[in-house]
Parts: structure tokens; sequence; C-alpha cells
């Protein structure tokens, strides 16, 4: 965010907010094996500042957040990491609301030896940037018709000496969207869409994807719902064309303070979308993603995943929810790589007073995979969580884990504590 932007009064800008905070995490198995005798801390530090103006004819939202980890290991061959983050997004409309675009650009910089980060082979980056454009053909409160663009690169720069799986990577595409509230509680539309990925490296071709989808939701008093349906194909050069219906379907039923939610959806997509290649330390990444984003095995898959949910309030400060999940991939290329995956949340929580709330959760994972010989596992996780807000600005969030996964493959089970303390400020307004 520019100096000259910071400096403006604030009666200028209908909302200008900073926000810091600071994540302490000590763990004692870095590397999540059976031999649980290698502590981990981890440090993480953010800024974040946005601002927001709302007129007649014209929006702005843009923002800017950097992240700082540092991660330090009592044992290895490379003891500490670290990485930096800078994420910046920007949102705006103008001419009476009928034209609007989306940015974001992120950029990561991975450092294997923090100690030495003037060694230019000390370092990996990425920089994913992306780029939305919308024009409005129609936009009233009934109805809305709309043409978007979509671009986004992802880029490499591994400077380090060691190997990566980094393969640069663009994706182009363009949808028309049309939407139309029918009456005061249902809205219907159609969403034509098609969309090509392109890889850097000859051994991996480029994927097309086309679709056409038509949606609708209502809002009852207890009863909200959605569906969609429609045909999704993908075509890959020297490889047979991929169609298969797309859908999906949202129930979410409210009886008294019990909401009893479903949802479920199927569709085709590739191993590389989000695309985590060269990601290798753990800022924001997510091991149980669906999809890799290894881009040694681009491959193309369906998925089919269920929902379901209840959620129950005893009062205005006790509340209970359990959600169960399954997910389902099939792969066309290596159906070695076919996976069924389970999981259960089951969270309870308290509001004690208007400065401190606290909550317990289970959560369990269940790997199934249809290769002999795979890596099968069940993953449980326990946290406690508890909330204190000092004043309106500041909160303190103290965080202790237990987790462990159970595997019939030596070597692939462990065991891991962990506690985490942090804190968040914000700065204005």
């Amino acid at each position: 965010m520019s100096a000259s932007l910071a400096l403006l009064p604030l009666h200028s800008l209908a909302e200008l907010a900073v926000d810091v905070g600071h994540n302490s995490e000590i763990s004692d198995n870095a590397y999540l094996v059976e031999d649980n005798t290698t502590d981990k801390t981890e440090h993480r530090s953010w800024i974040e500042a946005a601002v927001d103006v709302e007129k007649q004819n014209w929006q702005l939202d843009a923002g800017y957040r950097y992240t700082n980890v540092e991660v330090g290991v009592d044992f290895g061959f490379y003891p500490e990491q670290s990485e930096l983050a800078g994420a910046t997004h920007f949102y705006g409309t103008a001419l009476r609301q009928r034209v609007a675009l989306d940015a974001n650009h992120d950029r990561r910089v991975m450092y294997v030896q923090p100690g030495a980060r003037d060694l230019p082979t000390n370092q990996q980056i990425r920089d994913t940037a992306s780029v939305t454009p919308i024009l409005y053909l129609q936009n009233n409160s009934r109805q809305q018709i709309y043409l978007s663009g979509l671009y986004t690169q992802v880029s490499y720069d591994s400077l380090s000496d060691g190997p990566t799986t980094a393969i640069d990577n663009e994706t182009t595409g363009v949808a028309l969207t049309a939407e139309r509230e029918l009456s005061g509680v249902d809205t219907a539309g159609l969403r034509i869409e098609q969309v090509t990925a392109s890889y850097d490296e000859d051994t991996f071709e480029d994927n097309t994807y086309s679709s056409l989808v038509g949606f609708y939701s209502a809002e009852l008093r207890r009863l909200s719902y959605s569906a969609s349906l429609g045909v999704n194909r993908v075509e890959t050069d020297g490889l047979d064309t991929l169609t298969a219906p797309t859908a999906s379907l949202g129930l979410n039923y409210t009886a008294g303070d019990t909401v009893l939610g479903f949802f479920s959806q199927y569709f085709i997509t590739d191993s590389s979308r989000g695309n985590l290649a060269g990601s290798q330390f753990n800022l924001d990444t997510d091991a149980s993603e669906i999809g890799s984003g290894d881009a040694r095995s681009v491959d193309r898959y369906t998925l089919i995943s269920n929902r379901f949910s209840i959620e129950h309030t005893f009062n205005d400060r006790t509340f209970a929810a359990a959600r169960f999940e399954i997910a389902d991939e099939n792969y066309e290329e290596r159906p070695a790589l076919d996976q069924t995956n389970l999981s259960l949340l089951a969270e309870v929580g308290h509001r004690f007073n208007n400065r401190l709330d606290a909550s317990l959760n289970m959560r369990l994972r269940q790997a199934n995979f249809d290769r002999i010989g795979a890596l099968e596992n069940t993953t449980t996780a326990y946290n406690a969580i508890a909330n204190y807000f000092a004043t309106e600005r500041l909160q303190v969030r103290l965080e202790l884990t237990y987790r462990e996964r159970d595997s019939d493959a030596e070597g692939f089970s462990f065991t891991e504590q962990a506690a985490t303390l942090g804190f968040s400020y914000r700065l204005r307004p």
C-alpha cells in the first residue's frame, strides 16, 4: 500500500484497517515420524492493511498482507527453515457498477538456511498472479448478466541447488453467467465456461476444461437449498476427451436451535489445480487438500464428495457441531492413485463472558487407497482452544493439540503434541 494512501485522513475513506499478529508454536515431533524425538519451534508474524470504500457508482477494496515464518528444528541436515510471503488483493467496480476487476498477487520466498539468506543459491521463490475482469451486460436487483475473464500465472525462481518439482504454468479462461431472481425467495441461472491450463514443460500437455451448468437456489423459512446440473469435459492433446456430468446439491434445514446440512458435488479437474508444487514448507499449506499440486504427476481425475453436518445451539453461549465428509478421487491416467478419504469433525464451544470463550474439537481422517501396498492410515487430532479478548482491539489465543496417525506400514505412524500461543491487534480504526 502506498504511503500517500496511508496518510489520507480517515474521514476520506469508508474504512481503513491495520492489523498485526504473531503466533509461536512448540511441537515435539518436527517431522511427524514414528521416532518423535525431534522438537520444533515455529514463529509466524504478520501485518495486514486494508481499505474499503463504497460509493453509489463505484467501490474499492484493496489490501496487503505480509507474513514471516521462522522454523527451528533441533536436529537434521537443515535445522532451520524460513519463509516470507506478501499477498496483495484488489477489487473495484466503476461505471455505475457495470465494470469490475478482481486482482491478486502472492509472492513466497523460501530460505533453506535462514542464517545465510544472502547466498544466491539459498532461495526458492513462487509468484502467483491472477486477474479477473468482469463486464456486467445487465445488473439490477432482479437480474444479472455478466462476462468474466480469468488469467492466472504461477512462476517459480528456484535458486537452490536442491531438486525441485516446480513447473511454471498459467490458466486462461472466459465465462458467461446469467442469473435471475424468480421470486422473493428463489434464484435461477446458467453459466458457460472454458478454461485452459498450460505448463512450461514438454512432458505435460495443456488441459482445456469446458462446462455448461444450470443452477437454482431457494431460501424458505426453515429450509434453504441449492442445486446445479450440467456437463463438464476435459480435452488433452494425445488423450481421449473426458466428458461427464457435473452436479451439486446443498440442503440446510433449521429446526429451532438445530441446523442440519448436506452438500454433495461431482466434477472433473486435475491434480495441479491450486498448484502447491515448490511450496516445501508450511505456510498456508494443507496436506489433506484434494489434488497433490505436484507437477511431476499432473493427471485428470473425477471427484465426488458428500458432506453431512449438524449444529445445535443450547443457548446464546454454548454450541455443539459435527460434520462427516467422504471424498472419492478416480484418476484417469494413473488409476493406482485412486483413493477415498473419510473425515469426521466434532466440536463444542462455550462463551464464558464477553472476554473469554473456549472450544474443544476432535478431527478424524481416514485415507483408503485402491492400490496394493499403499500407506492407508487413520489420523486423529484433538484441539483445545481458548480466546481472550483483552480489549476491543487485542485478542490472545492459546491452542493445545494432540495428533496421532495409525498405519500398518512400518515407520508411518506417529504422535505429536503441540502448543500455540498468539495474539492479534488492530492498530486502526
